[in-house]
């Protein structure tokens, strides 16, 4: 029986669990969290009450967040590539630098992105770059670290 996926796709964290199963081409059905849909949000909610997402359901079972889900499937599911370092030190600066990535550089990103505000004057539009500045050295150290690897 292949995975259902619960998610939303401008949700960051299911953007990575996306990854991992896209990268592996595991067979899943992808189950759009969407307001215009209460019969998959029920279905949502019977599995993960506290209702964060994403959630994958893997033969009955819930498996939610998405570095658990990850670590799940390279666990009970693996595929062609591994998604979690044998080596438990890897793996741990792996994990500390994938979430370093998601909840600093692209969610930051993307909430403080100038195209969010309609009118060109607006002050946030303004503000942005200025915003972002306090970012810059977050991206040289993210840089430093990858330098030299894939």
């Amino acid at each position: 029986m292949p995975f259902a996926l619960f998610s939303h796709p401008f949700a960051s964290y299911c953007q990575k669990a996306l990854i991992a199963l896209y990268e592996n081409e595991t067979p899943f059905s992808h189950r759009l969290l969407d307001q215009a849909d209460p019969a998959t949000f029920a279905e949502f909610e019977k599995l993960w009450p506290l209702k964060r997402f994403p959630v994958l359901l893997d033969d009955g079972r819930a498996i939610a967040e998405a570095t658990i889900i990850i670590e799940h499937l390279d666990l009970h599911h693996p595929g062609r590539a591994r998604m979690i370092p044998a080596d438990p030190k890897v793996a741990l600066e792996c994990a500390s630098s994938t979430d370093f990535s998601i909840t600093t550089c692209i969610r930051r990103c993307r909430r403080s992105s100038p195209t969010r505000y309609a009118h060109p004057r607006s002050a946030m539009r303004v503000a942005w770059p200025m915003r972002m500045r306090r970012w810059i050295p977050a991206y040289a150290w993210l840089e430093q670290r990858m330098t030299g690897r894939e």
